[in-house]
């Protein structure tokens, strides 16, 4: 269950190995929990674990992977040349427009930064809220110390 982060870091190495080890273990309870009953509630057990386990390596694989570099520039690219026919129209009608122009530059600006966000988990603010693993955490402790 480790997903080897490209940069080789021991620190992450490491988390990742104590985070398959208690995957492993919570995997060990749930199976003996199913084992010794059968019910929906320990099948919604067994599915709620598994999205957990697939949520945790989907973010370890965002963390891992990073936009290529050729998208940033080709990305910068379009928006110069959009810029610029802007200008060049502006230029042979003699009408400006600044505040649609002001307007097309600023959702550019939004569209380019939100798509970049995006492809960067690490810097980004989309990223996997915590609470779902809390209350997963929170109810399978309760249950166990019954």
């Amino acid at each position: 269950m480790i997903i080897r982060d490209g940069t080789g870091d021991p620190r992450i190495q490491e988390i990742a190995l104590s985070v398959s080890k208690l995957q492993e273990a919570l995997s060990a309870l749930a199976a003996q929990i199913v084992a010794d009953r059968s019910d929906d509630l320990t099948a919604s057990l067994a599915t709620g674990l598994k999205d957990l386990f697939a949520a945790t390596n989907q973010q370890r694989l965002a963390v891992g992977n990073q936009m290529p570099a050729q998208i940033n520039v080709l990305m910068l690219i379009l928006v110069f040349a959009g810029v610029g026919v802007i200008g060049h129209q502006v230029g042979m009608t003699g009408q400006s427009h600044p505040v649609l122009t002001a307007i097309l530059i600023g959702i550019w600006t939004y569209i380019v930064i939100l798509i970049l966000d995006f492809g960067d988990a690490r810097a980004g603010s989309f990223r996997t809220n915590t609470e779902a693993y809390e209350m997963v955490l929170e109810e399978m402790t309760l249950r166990t110390r019954r």
